[in-house]
């Protein structure tokens, strides 16, 4: 955090941005007032990202980790293990988390965190891979619904995917939170 609140406020650093349908929108007016030009939106296997790392400007990549490059990211191994956390001490044993696209290293920490979490407390609990969006977690959580036995406790990757996922429960009658954390 540190170092990109230097190098935002000196400007000798390009901030490169996940670049994302659903949060291209709401950051692109933010990021033009901030950084000006300094800033791109790009996916991390965009050969352009290869570029930018032998350029003589840093590159910091915001959400996103990558070999060579400074990042700025939450710890998303901890925020999932509290909310497997949270979950389970709501007494809660049968789990199950609405994850990113497994080539995202975010959704792919988070699974980390999660699957770590329910492990330790001597669970298992499926995994459903499906992209940052409503149709994403209402796919997942049909998925989740139709088994023999759902889950009662449902960890969400981000606030999309949790619209869609509630949505589906609604529709298959399964009431938020009585009968599901969500």
């Amino acid at each position: 955090h540190l170092r990109y609140a230097s190098a935002a406020s000196r400007f000798r650093a390009m901030a490169l941005f996940p670049c994302c349908a659903a949060r291209r929108a709401a950051s692109s007016r933010a990021m033009a007032s901030r950084f000006g030009d300094r800033c791109a939106r790009a996916r991390r296997d965009d050969p352009a990202v290869r570029q930018w790392l032998k350029a003589p400007v840093p590159a910091v990549f915001v959400n996103r980790r990558h070999r060579g490059g400074h990042s700025v990211s939450m710890r998303e191994e901890d925020a999932a293990r509290l909310a497997a956390g949270h979950l389970l001490a709501l007494g809660h044993t049968r789990l199950a988390h609405i994850a990113g696209p497994a080539n995202l290293d975010t959704a792919v920490r988070r699974v980390r965190g999660f699957r770590a979490a329910v492990r330790e407390a001597g669970h298992r609990a499926p995994i459903v891979p499906v992209a940052f969006d409503e149709p994403g977690g209402w796919r997942a959580m049909g998925q989740l619904l139709a088994r023999a036995r759902p889950p009662t406790g449902v960890f969400v990757s981000n606030i999309n995917q949790a619209l869609g996922a509630l949505a589906a429960a609604k529709r298959h009658g399964v009431a938020v939170p009585e009968q599901m954390s969500l």
